[in-house]
């Protein structure tokens, strides 16, 4: 089998950074960042801020200026937000500094992404077809299908595959210009993955994402806690369905300066359940094939053999 162990082009980066600049401009948004490459373990401007509002306090403790119970406080204020920001940033393919304007991505952390889709891609020996449509898992917990157009130049996959990840991860940090939630943004940046790549004009990508309606109602049922990227992009896809695939990004923004997080999670919640409404007028073996269709591990779904009381051999 062959390993795919990829080196990313700076200019392949750039251009399609660019792209999403210039749709963005082209619907008369006029909000910008800078892309830079986040090299060692330099940390984001936001937390070396934390860490010298951090130092003031320590110092006054030394020479007894504060007194220990505040600074107690102080510390699980300030350091427990700052550790979690370290963590977040050392996980993290790309993230968005509000300080200095700019997103900061790894290109090893894209290259690895990139070279596991490849190696899956190929080890899955899928037949690859001019003017197909494929499904590539890239964030979250690999719920949402991202759909990824193969143009005339299907034999230049490594390409397409790459620009798909970059359109993807650059689309979410680029969404942070308006959100500071990880939901809000996971939703709006699927939407200007979708639009930015014009996935609206080809219906076998309404197929992706009529897929991604299925893995989203099992992952909503099966699951109490969810993923910040899977749950966001899970309400994106609902959402452009209901929107008979085709979205207005500024008229999202605007719905979306209106909801927290919570109101995502209910409206994903209140979908599910109404999906599954639907198996109520089905006989049994039609509920079970349909099931079976979309997720492979039906059995699991324990919700359904309450809702419908049904017994699966």
């Amino acid at each position: 089998m062959t390993i795919y162990d990829e080196r990313l082009d700076d200019i392949l980066i750039k251009e399609e950074y660019e792209k999403i600049e210039k749709y963005l401009k082209k619907i008369n948004i006029k909000k910008e960042a800078k892309l830079k490459i986040a090299k060692g373990i330099k940390l984001p401007p936001e937390m070396n801020l934390y860490l010298f509002t951090v130092i003031p306090i320590i110092w006054g403790v030394i020479y007894d200026y504060i007194d220990i119970i505040n600074v107690s406080i102080a510390s699980v204020i300030y350091i427990t937000p700052l550790f979690f920001k370290i963590w977040k940033a050392r996980e993290a393919t790309a993230y968005y500094s509000s300080l200095t304007g700019s997103i900061y991505y790894k290109r090893e952390s894209l290259e690895k992404i990139i070279n596991e889709l490849l190696n899956t891609f190929y080890s899955s020996n899928i037949k690859i077809k001019e003017k197909g449509v494929i499904g590539l898992e890239i964030s979250g917990d690999h719920i949402v299908l991202y759909p990824v157009y193969i143009n005339k130049n299907k034999n230049n996959i490594k390409e397409i595959i790459s620009k798909a990840v970059i359109d993807a991860i650059f689309s979410h940090e680029v969404s942070h210009l308006f959100f500071d939630s990880e939901k809000k943004a996971s939703v709006l940046g699927f939407f200007i993955y979708y639009n930015i790549n014009k996935l609206s004009k080809h219906k076998k990508a309404r197929k992706i994402v009529r897929k991604n309606i299925k893995r989203c109602v099992e992952y909503v049922i099966n699951n109490k806690k969810y993923d910040d990227y899977s749950i966001g992009e899970c309400y994106a896809i609902i959402d452009l369905y209901r929107n008979n695939f085709s979205i207005d990004i500024k008229k999202e923004i605007e719905k979306l300066r209106y909801m927290n997080d919570k109101d995502i999670i209910a409206e994903i919640k209140d979908y599910a359940f109404n999906y599954l409404k639907k198996f109520k007028h089905m006989k049994d073996k039609d509920i079970i094939n349909e099931i079976k269709d979309y997720t492979p591990n039906y059995s699991k779904l324990k919700y359904l053999k309450i809702f419908f009381k049904l017994i699966y051999i």
